[in-house]
């Protein structure tokens, strides 16, 4: 596959208003899509949510401007959550989605993810089409006048997403649980809050004012321990953190401790199973994913189905293969039962149906696996190497594979975007993850 430029393994991400998140590159972003998906009778149909950052409303814009010159209609459906718009591409049979989001990045960040019109984000070969065609001059031939340029709709879809998400769970079914929300000022905001008070028996929901420069700003699933004093003090069931766009979540049980997000998928994947929603007994990871999972799980009679880091590979391998569960150690918890991408308030609602249903507090729930340690590191490179050819790499690597043993691994992957080899070791003994993570950075800096 070709080197991308632009796109990374979510998306086109980086500083807003800067290249490649300028607005001269989002109208050709805008205009590349619809040449990508023009139509030869009708009007190409996008629609577009973002997230609570101030630069959101600027790319929106930007890349509606790009759209519309190229003659497609745009449905802007505001400050939604990510899988919002993937649920709304297939709900009003739009050619494909797009949401202005840097996830769990900070406020100054930004970036644009498409979806295609079956809720899936596009493949890689999709999204090379569209790069190609933003860093093309001949993009700028292409004009659109009179009554074939694109309009714009204002759209309110708060209710038709509420709806999608509290019609997969009996509206009992969260009763006398207590829940805390932690919003992250970000994309659930608008929607968590009124989803889960129509589920739960009480929910405090926190972080849910954005200010356009607050968004996973010490709160959210990149700071779940900051939501521990709002379990503690509410003497909660159960705390829920999302992360900028609400695409994944992270939980803490009912004494404020942080549940790892491997343990919420191996918790999930008993829960399927005990409910005969585990197609063929398989759960779909990544490579980051611990390999106690893996262990646990198949002392239980459920198989890990390993693909490249990535949720969108994760929902590739389920479309695939039929699977129903799916998910990384992020966060990014994808039902298949329910929907083709990860959504983090959808993962939320069948979770804590889980734990209300087991009858048992979540710390003894997640008890029942105890996790590997885990060094995860990086290195920058000069070019990327094929790792066989990097004086010594070989060597090392049959060398962690003895010490370690099959409890445990070393596994280096080249970043999609950036200079960097990211490095992950794992194993029981964290003194010899520490030594075997050095000697990869060494040799790696040394012959990549």
């Amino acid at each position: 596959m070709a080197e991308r430029k632009l796109f990374g393994t979510d998306g086109i991400r980086g500083l807003a208003n800067a290249y490649p998140l300028d607005v001269e590159t989002a109208v050709r972003t805008g205009k590349a899509a619809a040449k990508i998906f023009r139509r030869e009778e009708t009007r190409p149909v996008f629609v577009i949510a973002r997230d609570t950052r101030a630069s959101g409303l600027v790319l929106e814009a930007a890349i509606s401007a790009g759209l519309c010159a190229m003659g497609a209609d745009v449905r802007l459906i505001g400050v939604m959550p990510t899988p919002a718009a993937a649920v709304a591409a297939k709900m009003i049979d739009a050619d494909a989605g797009i949401v202005i989001t840097a996830s769990h990045n900070p406020p100054e960040d930004n970036g644009i993810k498409f979806f295609s019109n079956k809720g899936v984000k596009l493949p890689d070969e999709k999204e090379l089409e569209i790069e190609r065609l933003i860093l093309e001059d001949s993009l700028d031939t292409s004009h659109i006048t009179g009554a074939a340029v694109g309009k714009i709709v204002c759209e309110d879809f708060k209710p038709q997403f509420s709806d999608f998400i509290t019609l997969t769970a009996d509206r009992d079914s969260l009763k006398e649980l207590k829940v805390v929300l932690d919003c992250a000022n970000g994309a659930a905001s608008p929607v968590a809050g009124d989803i889960f008070k129509d589920l739960a028996s009480e929910v405090i929901v926190v972080n849910d004012a954005p200010s356009g420069n607050n968004i996973n700003q010490e709160c959210g699933a990149m700071y779940p321990e900051n939501a521990s004093k709002f379990v503690a003090e509410s003497d909660a069931d159960i705390g829920i953190t999302f992360d900028g766009d609400a695409d994944r979540l992270i939980t803490l049980d009912e004494k404020g401790c942080v549940v790892d997000g491997d343990i919420t998928i191996f918790l999930l994947a008993l829960y399927y199973q005990s409910k005969g929603w585990l197609k063929n007994d398989s759960v779909v990871v990544t490579q980051y994913t611990n390999l106690s999972v893996d262990e646990e799980l198949k002392k239980r009679g459920i198989s890990t189905v390993r693909v490249a880091n990535g949720d969108r590979y994760v929902i590739e391998e389920m479309l695939k293969n039929g699977y129903t569960l799916g998910g990384e150690k992020s966060g990014h918890i994808i039902l298949g039962n329910y929907t083709t991408t990860g959504d983090g308030i959808l993962a939320a609602v069948h979770f804590a149906r889980m734990v209300k249903e087991s009858g048992k507090p979540l710390s003894e729930l997640a008890g029942q696996i105890e996790l590997f340690p885990q060094v995860i590191d990086k290195v920058e490179v000069k070019q990327k190497r094929p790792f066989e050819e990097i004086p010594g790499f070989t060597e090392l690597k049959q060398s962690a594979d003895s010490r370690l043993g099959e409890s445990g691994r070393l596994y280096v992957r080249y970043s999609g975007t950036q200079n960097v080899c990211r490095i992950m070791v794992e194993g029981p003994d964290r003194q010899m993850l520490e030594e075997i993570n050095e000697e990869a950075k060494k040799i790696i800096a040394a012959g990549a």
